[in-house]
């Protein structure tokens, strides 16, 4: 599937909000799009339609909000210095993402404010960075994004897809094959709606299957593929860091080496120092 307009970062909005356990904090808003908060440890008082509610949140919860159009207010208190991550999803993505996996539904559902799924928050911190800017302003890897859509639809709808009861791999030969498209083009490799339209699947069926046979996901494989490729690439010495980050499909140098040190342990630099000599 794909989002519109092509880039997630320019219809989803993310942002930080931090909490001092010294005061409470009073947060009003209309919910026009489905907002998952990444919970801090706090007690919440939260006033819609003139209905007042009482609950608690702890660090690693999550909860989802439906774009019901009301008026929301949320008192909190939290016992501890923390952050929160609040992100904004259009309700046509989820809608998009839930029809790609033959969910349909009006997402009319209830909010899950006291939600503990690992699962969930995994898939929101993926895509923390993007809906930031952190990461710069080029597109980015659309499978977090269909993923996250995905678990929200799920949660919101209590349903889940076909698919999920499909825990076999790929065959040799399809790996092989989906292998050769990522390498042969790692400076904008296939995205995850591509991939899964070459093999006849759904794109969150396609995740699922290939972690199944990888063991990483889709955009973690691509960066251990890029860096392999580096590696080769790094002896020669005639070849700036900066020009192997864009031949790498990597938006900057910075984020080229974050990546490098995360999957070998050592900057491309010091690589070249101290394992070529």
């Amino acid at each position: 599937m794909r989002f519109f307009p092509a880039f997630p970062e320019q219809t989803w909005f993310g942002y930080h909000r931090d909490f001092n356990p010294s005061r409470r904090h009073v947060v009003s808003n209309v919910h026009r799009c489905i907002k998952v908060v990444v919970h801090v440890d706090a007690t919440v008082d939260w006033s819609t339609g003139g209905r007042v509610s009482h609950y608690d949140t702890a660090v690693g919860g999550v909860g989802i909000w439906p774009a019901d159009e009301r008026d929301h207010t949320f008192v909190i208190r939290p016992r501890d210095q923390a952050r929160s991550f609040i992100l904004l999803i259009p309700p046509d993505s989820i809608l998009a993402a839930a029809a790609a996996e033959g969910i349909r539904s009006d997402l009319a559902g209830r909010p899950r404010y006291v939600l503990c799924d690992a699962g969930l928050r995994q898939s929101v911190l993926g895509v923390i960075d993007h809906v930031t800017g952190r990461r710069g302003t080029g597109p980015p890897h659309d499978e977090p994004f269909h993923l996250l859509a995905l678990r929200v639809a799920e949660v919101i709808t209590g349903r889940r897809s076909e698919w999920h009861r499909d825990t076999a791999a790929f065959t040799g030969p399809v790996l092989d094959q989906i292998v050769s498209l990522v390498d042969e083009s790692l400076a904008a490799p296939p995205g995850l709606a591509h991939l899964a339209a070459l093999t006849g699947l759904s794109p969150g069926h396609f995740a699922r299957k290939f972690t199944s046979s990888t063991g990483l996901s889709l955009g973690r494989f691509v960066n251990k593929r890029r860096v392999r490729r580096a590696l080769d690439r790094l002896r020669d010495r005639t070849v700036p860091l900066s020009h192997l980050a864009v031949e790498l499909g990597y938006d900057s140098q910075s984020h080229f080496t974050r990546v490098f040190r995360g999957l070998t342990g050592m900057t491309p630099a010091r690589f070249r120092r101290e394992i070529l000599g």
